[in-house]
């Protein structure tokens, strides 16, 4: 069952000494504190491991996103051991290098451009999540109204929980056909940091292209399997031609 939340979490690597740790704190400080003030929380790790039952309870109350500063992945096992499993886990040495990552913290200004570039990358992110627990939730609405609610409210209650099947794309989303096959074409899914990654790339270097969410259309994560041979996105098709599967590290 999905939850429809009010907002969705974020909870950031501890680390002090690397830059990848300082780059997860201070993303999530900014996309809570001004890019998404209003649709996104936080808490630290600390706070999370040993506050209140409540507290212990974030993750389940609030659909989580964990940046970890490197490889190591910490907060994202923590989160999982102690908690509840993240909805994604975000690694910033995925982001901008695992060596970069581990390097020592030598000036705030000169990680200005990385946390631009990773505040970006996540702001997608939320923003994929966001629109999809929007949509399953209208789609609640409209069968619970409709009376068409398959849970056995019989769409007296909009307030049941039911999905009523919100986990597939809609008839509408279903029946749309591949896209023109001239150009860049980029397959992606919802809450992927490296599909993320590609599109802000392409839009930095003003390079034209459609996007095609795998997620909402079940013909296009079938057409990635079936025509290009991958279960894994994000996957750039220019002209019919599949030219790169994942980020450039071959990740996705």
């Amino acid at each position: 069952m999905i939850v429809h939340p009010k907002t969705i979490g974020i909870i950031a690597c501890c680390g002090s000494e690397c830059t990848g740790g300082y780059i997860s704190r201070a993303v999530a400080a900014r996309i809570v504190n001004e890019l998404r003030a209003t649709k996104v929380v936080t808490i630290s790790l600390p706070r999370l491991l040993i506050g209140t039952a409540n507290e212990k309870r974030f993750s389940m109350n609030h659909p989580t996103i964990t940046l970890d500063g490197c490889a190591k992945d910490c907060t994202r096992k923590a989160v999982e051991k102690y908690c509840f499993k993240p909805i994604v886990g975000i690694n910033i040495g995925d982001l901008i290098g695992e060596q970069e990552a581990r390097a020592s913290v030598n000036g705030a200004h000169r990680n200005m451009s990385e946390i631009e570039k990773v505040s970006g990358i996540v702001t997608h992110v939320l923003d994929s999540l966001a629109a999809m627990y929007e949509k399953a939730k209208a789609a609640q609405n409209n069968n619970c109204a409709e009376g068409t609610c398959d849970c056995g409210c019989d769409g007296s209650s909009c307030g049941c929980g039911c999905e009523n099947g919100s986990d597939d794309a809609p008839a509408s989303d279903q029946s749309i056909s591949e896209p023109n096959r001239d150009g860049i074409v980029i397959y992606t899914k919802t809450g992927c940091p490296f599909c993320a990654k590609v599109l802000q790339e392409y839009r930095e270097k003003g390079i034209a292209f459609q996007e095609v969410n795998t997620s909402v259309h079940d013909w296009a994560k079938k057409l990635c399997k079936d025509r290009y041979g991958s279960d894994k996105v994000p996957v750039i098709v220019k002209d019919g031609v599949a030219i790169q599967i994942g980020d450039v590290e071959g990740k996705g």
